[in-house]
């Protein structure tokens, strides 16, 4: 079989690539200076502060109140620790888990409140993955510490820290 000898010549890619290398930045081997991983260089130096003045509007939009409350227990025999969650509707349709874990009769708990300005407070409480309870009012602060839901209520509030309190 007979190949041809290859010559010093460049092939017609590579003629087209030189001519085109002027005009099409892409096509160049050496790496643009607009390139993302040059962008944080170019970044005004007070960027950092841009982003925590951003992240401190966005927190103000929530409540942000410390719920306190205590596990009274369902009355069994015996001390046990019970899976508890508290799932908030944040904004309308919207929940999220504000708590999760274990806690036995007799130990208190805290979530911080996502609630959004305008929205009322609402929190689902599940024990063990039933539903055991659920408050509902316009804020957190209409609930005063000492509050229960009933005599055979398994949750007390006990305390209420941070952020302000509804018009209403």
């Amino acid at each position: 079989m007979y190949l041809p000898a290859l010559t010093g010549t460049k092939s017609n890619l590579q003629v087209a690539r030189g001519k085109l290398s002027h005009s099409c930045p892409y096509l160049n081997s050496i790496r643009r200076c607009g390139s993302t991983s040059s962008i944080s260089s170019h970044r005004a130096p007070d960027y950092n502060s841009k982003q925590s003045f951003l992240k401190a509007q966005k927190e103000s939009k929530r409540s942000n109140v410390c719920v306190t409350m205590m596990y009274l227990g369902q009355g069994l025999p015996g001390n046990t620790r019970d899976e508890m969650k508290v799932l908030q509707q944040i904004c309308g349709g919207e929940n999220i888990c504000v708590f999760k874990g274990f806690v036995q009769p007799g130990e208190q708990f805290n979530f911080i409140s996502q609630r959004h300005l305008g929205f009322p407070f609402s929190a689902t409480i599940f024990v063990n993955g039933m539903m055991a309870a659920r408050i509902s009012s316009c804020c957190e602060y209409r609930y005063s510490p000492g509050f229960q839901q009933g005599r055979r209520s398994i949750f007390r509030l006990t305390r209420l820290n941070g952020g302000k309190p509804c018009y209403k």
